[in-house]
């Protein structure tokens, strides 16, 4: 039945006879619990497959009820994809047939928006229609050989070279040939161009240059348009001497001879396809097959007429036939996949979010930045590569912090007043941890704690004290004068109070940092460990959630202060501990390194460091006290998780991987998580810099150009289909790439995308009606009732199809 296909697949008998296999949640496998188990029936921190989520029954004999909760999960997760996803995927349908729904072919076999402008010259940079060229491709070639008869009877070709000319595209197709077996070496080698002109410039540019006693940049550029000007002013004999040095530029068939009207005026690579398969076929090596007469050349000739039978015909709505084919397999994918291009730690977004990052919203911000650049094919190109993906590593502080002691203690100041004293340390990672993923050193981690992580940690205590002040001042039912706090308060006071403004100004601090966490949790979804990506929808969805979590989190954080209040005897040992530190000084510290780090905050009193190894750095930090205490490992922890040690801007992290494009066979690639392609310059001395490509499609635009995006477009949405198996024609993709970049610029498939279409009948008819009346209205704008939206509003015929033309009839009285 399934070989048949009447129903069911490879994957159904398998899960029928053999087991279900691995269950998997959004590409990843079932969440552990804190308990640390998948779930209740499973030890904790079991390894196991099963514990895992792999299902070794089978549904002919049954599975576990552990194996069938998992696979009730995935199958949820499917069934809300199928909900969510077809709404997505219909409205990404409608934006791409209201914006192309008034593209056809012209009679000239151009491609024209509704208003007459022309985005190709051909359909499908070929000009054949797609349903019509099935039998042209190189693998279905001998079906035309095998049934010659049937086709030369059924297309009768001599009924065509009456109305067609049959000789010139021929004889330009050889001369054609002829210029590239002349230009095979020059061909193979792009960049090395010459022209008469140049040679004229060769010849004539030193002599102007010499006249001129600086060689500056301005010198150069009135030499240059001297020589401009004195080539134009040239006699034609002249121009044409040096002309003739240098053979004329053969351009494609097809772009010089229409396919409708020249017989034989062929694509380039339907050419090469219809010669390779003459060359290579056995029927044609003997000159041909003796029973059906069918030569070479008539079998060339078959080829072009079925290639001329094939063109696109005037009035093909090829618009609304790219978008159905971009919207209709849209509604066969996942709505949120992550797929692993060829790493584990690298994700890509792909799905529905990619299409609608690609087409809908075209922002320059995508969720999931990348660049892919070769590196040249040095000797030593791997351990380069490994050194220049540890330069494009990003490196936070917690990446090469091993562990964070604090000791917290009340130091008196003068007569009642106290400060709170901080002894904090903190322990890196030994280098042989991480010298082979980051590029820091122990030196530089150092320098960064002394000048940056320090005072970013005082600003956020800081910070967080004076909005426990101000919290305090503003709590109904208790007056406290602003100017006793804390100068003015003795020990005793602010023990007060600490006890009576305690549980109730934790309570609204904890609230404030919980919607604090929940705002960042929002617009930074890589601090949720969650297995759904937070849409428009699910903010307020996540909002309730973090509501709900937050009585959790306030006792929490009153246990925490219970029990630090608990320990502060414990605390004044710490303190008398710590007297002697600084008589354990090294005579090696840079007594001058110390004061310059103390002396640039004033909240610092001290600070010694591991002057041998560098694996170090203790320092006390000393506040005000005020009515709450503070969880300084909870800030430092906070910071450490923000603060950037090493970054190359807009990069997270790069890798290193040996390329799989043919023809770069034992080269090795460089990809990176994050654009930066000007920080790509400045290796160009072992990155291939000319092919270096990105997903980001403004990035493409504006460093390489326009024409560059729209292949991008082109690259990027046939790799999102790809991935499902699924082909998208080439001619509906290179439209969409064109309108899209039509404007010299890359437009969406939005309400932002319509305000450049010139009717405002088809603009109101796709959203916000009244706003595109109104704009229509105060610019006095016309519709030439062109686009078949404004045709089926005012009743006329849409300009397609068969309304493509009027019919002349003699009228008879």
């Amino acid at each position: 039945m399934v070989q048949a296909g009447a129903k069911g697949s490879t994957v159904n008998c398998m899960q029928i006879s053999c087991l279900l296999g691995q269950i998997e949640l959004e590409g990843r496998r079932p969440p552990i619990m804190l308990s640390g188990r998948s779930l209740p029936t499973f030890l904790p921190y079991d390894t196991t497959p099963r514990s895992g989520g792999f299902v070794d029954g089978r549904f002919l004999t049954g599975v576990r009820p552990p194996e069938f909760f998992l696979h009730a999960m995935a199958g949820r997760e499917g069934l809300v994809d199928t909900a969510v996803k077809t709404s997505r995927s219909g409205y990404l349908q409608r934006c791409l047939v209201k914006h192309l729904e008034g593209i056809t072919v012209n009679y000239d076999l151009t491609v024209r928006d509704s208003d007459g402008s022309v985005l190709q010259f051909l359909y499908g940079e070929d000009g054949l229609d797609i349903s019509k060229t099935r039998f042209l491709s190189s693998n279905q070639m001998y079906f035309l050989e095998d049934n010659y008869k049937a086709f030369l009877y059924r297309l009768d070709p001599t009924s065509a070279v009456s109305v067609l000319e049959t000789t010139k595209a021929a004889k330009y197709q050889r001369k054609v040939d002829k210029w590239k077996k002349k230009q095979k070496q020059r061909l193979a080698t792009p960049r090395i161009r010459r022209s008469g002109f140049l040679d004229y410039c060769d010849q004539h540019l030193p002599e102007i240059l010499a006249k001129y006693s600086d060689n500056s940049h301005s010198t150069r550029a009135q030499a240059h348009r001297s020589v401009i000007d004195l080539w134009y002013s040239s006699s034609p004999m002249l121009r044409k001497e040096f002309n003739d040095k240098h053979d004329t530029v053969y351009y494609p068939t097809t772009s010089v001879l229409r396919p409708d009207r020249y017989f034989g005026s062929v694509p380039e690579k339907l050419t090469s396809d219809i010669e390779q398969y003459i060359s290579t076929s056995p029927t044609f090596k003997n000159n041909g097959n003796q029973q059906t007469l069918l030569t070479p050349e008539k079998f060339r000739t078959l080829s072009q007429f079925k290639c001329l039978r094939a063109v696109a015909e005037p009035g093909e709505p090829v618009g609304l036939l790219a978008a159905q084919s971009i919207g209709e397999p849209s509604t066969q994918m996942t709505l949120n996949t992550f797929h692993f291009a060829g790493r584990g730690e690298m994700n890509v977004t792909l799905g529905i979010p990619r299409l609608r990052e690609i087409l809908m919203t075209g922002s320059p911000n995508i969720k999931t930045p990348a660049m892919d650049v070769p590196l040249l094919p040095l000797p030593d190109a791997k351990e380069q590569g490994e050194n220049i993906k540890k330069y494009f590593s990003r490196v936070l502080l917690k990446d090469v912090l091993d562990s964070v002691e604090v000791w917290e203690s009340l130091d008196r100041k003068g007569e009642g007043f106290y400060h709170r004293s901080y002894v904090i340390k903190l322990t890196f990672l030994d280098p042989k941890y991480y010298k082979d993923e980051y590029i820091v050193t122990p030196s530089k981690i150092l320098e960064f704690v002394e000048t940056c992580f320090i005072n970013k940690l005082t600003a956020v205590i800081s910070k967080e004290i004076k909005k426990s002040k101000d919290k305090l001042l503003k709590t109904p039912g208790t007056y406290v004068d602003k100017d006793s706090i804390p100068q003015q308060s003795s020990g005793d006071d602010d023990k007060d109070i600490d006890n009576e403004g305690m549980g109730h100004d934790s309570d609204d601090d904890s609230d404030e940092s919980d919607v604090e966490e929940a705002e960042k949790a929002i617009k930074n979804k890589k601090q949720q460990v969650s297995y759904e990506a937070a849409d428009d929808e699910d903010i307020e969805a996540i909002e309730g959630e973090e509501e709900e979590g937050k009585e959790e989190e306030e006792n929490e954080k009153d246990t925490r202060k219970d029990n630090n209040e608990e320990s502060i005897q414990l605390d004044m040992e710490a303190e008398s501990m710590y007297e002697p530190l600084p008589s354990q000084k090294s005579t090696s510290m840079d007594s001058s390194r110390i004061e310059a780090v103390v002396s640039k905050n004033s909240h610092l009193s001290e600070y010694i460091y591991d002057a041998e190894n560098e694996r170090w750095c203790q320092f006390t930090l000393k506040f005000e006290t005020g009515n709450d205490k503070i969880m300084m490992s909870y800030f430092i922890e906070k910071l450490s998780n923000k603060v950037v040690v090493w970054e190359v801007p807009d990069i997270k992290k790069g890798f290193l991987a040996e390329s799989q494009v043919p023809g770069e066979e034992g080269l090795y690639r460089l990809k990176t998580e994050g654009v930066n392609m000007q920080e790509l310059w400045k290796h160009s001395d072992l990155l291939n810099v000319r092919k270096a490509y990105t997903n980001n499609i403004h990035i493409i635009a504006s460093t390489f150009g326009i024409e560059a995006a729209a292949v991008a477009i082109i690259k990027e949405v046939s790799s999102v289909f790809n991935v499902y198996g699924i082909s998208v024609n080439h001619r509906h993709l290179s439209l969409i790439a064109d309108y899209m970049t039509f404007d010299g610029d890359y437009k969406s498939f939005s309400r932002f995308g319509m305000n450049s279409n010139s009717s405002p009948f088809q603009q109101m008819s796709f959203e916000t009606t009244m706003k595109f009346l109104r704009s229509a209205t105060v610019r006095g704008d016309v519709d030439t009732l062109r686009s078949p939206s404004a045709c089926l509003v005012t009743g006329n015929v849409v300009h397609g199809g068969t309304g493509a033309f009027q019919c002349l009839q003699k009228l008879v009285i």
